[in-house]
Parts: C-alpha cells; sequence; structure tokens
C-alpha cells in the first residue's frame, strides 16, 4: 500500500502473522487499507472508517484485532525505542508520524498494545496469563500482609518494652496545684477503666479546662508524673521516626525481610495514648487510691485560703467560657453574625467581669435576652 500525494511518500507494508485466524486477517486487511493522503500530504485517507469495520463480535477496538493479525510496516520509519523498521501501533500512529513527531514507537514496544492484542490471537494463553497474575498478586498481597503484621507486631513489642508497667506504691502522689488537681480527677473518674486511662473510649468526657486544650491538659498531667504511658497503648498514638508500612518498604527498596526497626522519636498524641497511675500495688488500686487523694485535697481547699481563692479563679474563668460558648450558640440559632476575632477579647473580658458577680444562669438569661432583642431588631 503505498501513496506519494502532495510531495510526501507514504508506503505501508503489512505483514500477517502466521497462524493467524481468518477472521482476524479479514479485519486487519480493513483497519490497515489506506487510499492515500489528503491534498496537503499530511493526512492519511482510510478507505474504511474505523465504525464501520466489522469487528464480528469482538468488540470496538479494531486496532487491537488488526495488531493481533499483522503488522503496518511503515517505509522509511524507524521506532526510537528499538530502532527497527516501525510498525505502527494505530492508525493515529500513521498521523502522527505525518505530523513529524518522531516519538512514536512501534507496536512491539508499545507498553501494552501486544499483551491486549494476544488476548484476541490466542484467548485460552490470555486467560492463563491472567489467572496466573492474579495468583502473583495474591500471592503478593499475603506476604505485604503478613509483613505489616510483622511490622505492627514488631511496634508493640517497642511499646511494651519502653513502657513496661511500673508500681510505686511507697511514693506519695505529686503535689499539684488547684486547676492540675481537678484535671486529674475528672481523667480519674471519667476515663478510667479497669485502671486504664483511654479518653477516645470516653468521647462524652467533658472538657478537662475551661479552654477545651485537652492535650495540653494530658500532656501536662504526664510531665508533672500523674499519669504514666500504658504499654497497649496504641502503635499509633506514638510518633516514629518511619511512621507508615509503605514508607518503611520504601525505605527497605521493597524488601519486606529487610524493613527498617521501629524507633521511637519522643513524640505522641495525649488524646490517643492510653496511661496508668502508677502509684498503687496495681494499676485499679492505684486509679482507686488517687480518686480518694485527689477529693481529700480538694475538700481542702475549703480551708485554705489561698487555694479557695484559686478555686475562685477557676470558677470565674468556667463559667466566662461557658457564657461565651452560649452566646455563640445562641448567635447561629438567631442566624446572627458571629462576634469578629477582633472583637472577641472584649466579649470575654466582659463574661469574665460578670462571672466574679452573677451566677451562670444569669449569664445565661442575659446572653439569651441579648441575641433575642439582636434578632428581634434585624427583622424590622
Amino acid at each position: 500500500m503505498s501513496t506519494s500525494d502532495g510531495g510526501q511518500s507514504c508506503k505501508l507494508d503489512v505483514r500477517f502473522l502466521d497462524g493467524t485466524p481468518s477472521y482476524l486477517v479479514d479485519i486487519a486487511r480493513r483497519y490497515w487499507d489506506i487510499r492515500g493522503l489528503d491534498e496537503a500530504g499530511v493526512s492519511p485517507l482510510w478507505r474504511t472508517p474505523v465504525h464501520d469495520i466489522d469487528t464480528r463480535g469482538w468488540g470496538g477496538r479494531p486496532h487491537l484485532l488488526a495488531a493481533a493479525a499483522s503488522r503496518a510496516v511503515a517505509k522509511g520509519y524507524f521506532c526510537p525505542s528499538c530502532e527497527e523498521e516501525l510498525s505502527l501501533p494505530n492508525r493515529t500512529a500513521l498521523s502522527r508520524l505525518l505530523a513529524g513527531d518522531t516519538r512514536v514507537v512501534c507496536a512491539d514496544c508499545h507498553p501494552t498494545l501486544a499483551e491486549e492484542a494476544e488476548d484476541y490471537r490466542n484467548p485460552d494463553a490470555a486467560a492463563l496469563r491472567r489467572a496466573e497474575r492474579r495468583r502473583e498478586k495474591q500471592s503478593l498481597n499475603e506476604a505485604y500482609a503478613e509483613a505489616e503484621e510483622r511490622w505492627t507486631r514488631a511496634h508493640q513489642e517497642v511499646l511494651e518494652n519502653e513502657f513496661a508497667l511500673r508500681h510505686h506504691p511507697e511514693e506519695d502522689f505529686p503535689e499539684l496545684d488547684l486547676r492540675w488537681e481537678l484535671a486529674a480527677l475528672t481523667v480519674v473518674r471519667n476515663a478510667a477503666k479497669n485502671g486504664v486511662i483511654d479518653i477516645p473510649d470516653h468521647p462524652g468526657l467533658s472538657s478537662l479546662s475551661p479552654d477545651g486544650a485537652d492535650v495540653e491538659v494530658m500532656g501536662e498531667l504526664r510531665r508533672r508524673g500523674v499519669l504514666y504511658v500504658h504499654p497497649s497503648t496504641p502503635v499509633g498514638s506514638q510518633v516514629w521516626r518511619t511512621g507508615a508500612f509503605t514508607d518503611a518498604v520504601a525505605e527497605a527498596g521493597g524488601d519486606l525481610d529487610a524493613l527498617p526497626v521501629p524507633e521511637l522519636t519522643g513524640s505522641y498524641y495525649p488524646l490517643a495514648t492510653r496511661f496508668y497511675i502508677p502509684y498503687g500495688d496495681d494499676i485499679r488500686t492505684a486509679a482507686a487510691s488517687a480518686d480518694t487523694r485527689l477529693l481529700r485535697r480538694l475538700s481542702g481547699a475549703l480551708k485554705d485560703h489561698r487555694r479557695f481563692a484559686a478555686l475562685e479563679t477557676l470558677l470565674v474563668e468556667v463559667i466566662a467560657h461557658e457564657a461565651v460558648r452560649y452566646f455563640d450558640h445562641k448567635l447561629r440559632e438567631h442566624h446572627l453574625p458571629g462576634v469578629p476575632e477582633e472583637k472577641r477579647p472584649r466579649l470575654r473580658e466582659a463574661a469574665d467581669r460578670l462571672a466574679r458577680v452573677r451566677c451562670l444562669g444569669q449569664l445565661y438569661f442575659a446572653a439569651w435576652a441579648a441575641t433575642r432583642n439582636a434578632a428581634a431588631a434585624a427583622q424590622r
């Protein structure tokens, strides 16, 4: 098949593969049947449009059926990959060649064409290959799953060694100021089960501090020696040098038997970490004892002027924060704009002053009345 319209020549040498079924040969012959080039000599004119080629029930991808039966070699062109004569992977490749594209690779160097075409040429062999790939993939998946399980167990062993249970029944419970005693009592009473303190298991736990900075509270209780990390803490609660299994595989160059040894960085996620209190013969006894000690200390604050003043300050802070929260809630409920960020310090200052001389119920009423009146004014 040859043409030289418009000053540019195009010669296709269509070679049919041995042992190809006749119906595939017929499809390939029609697919590669070229009439010539357009007047400009840059676009091929095919005798039969692709959509008119009868693929005889084999689907709508004629270029694969043609590749299963033949190789259409563009004379005078060479594959940039294998440097052999360039056999076209499809009709579009010829248009690209005539347009000067030098990146077109031959049908045999195309990343998927040969294998996809073979599915039509020898369906049984293709089915066997697919089954083998499925087995290989399944085997690889199983190997990955086993390696990931070993990886997780190795992390758990590091945690068990690093955070082995330690009991100090002879030591006194740490001295804390009133704010931290209240936080510790809240944790012990609301998040301890069988001596293990696990915040995620108690989503209904109230805020541990007025500003809701629970992460800082748990971290501070650990720093002050109240809480120790329990060896059963989840692997993901700690920060590791290599955090993800996929990163470990990449670091090992894909060798599942050469994964890096788990290594803690010293950082952790306080609200995801399991803790315990060590000041007892066992963790259950220690938690119960901590409850009793903390309650006794807090009760004594009523008789100590300094600690009583600290309790009053904390109470004012709690009431003020709750009043601001309720005020924001009522603004949203009435579809009113929120308080601009630059004005929130003044709002909190006003709430603090009221909290020193009014009870929480009175602040609730003030917030309710203010937002109701604002909503009514917005309707006028």
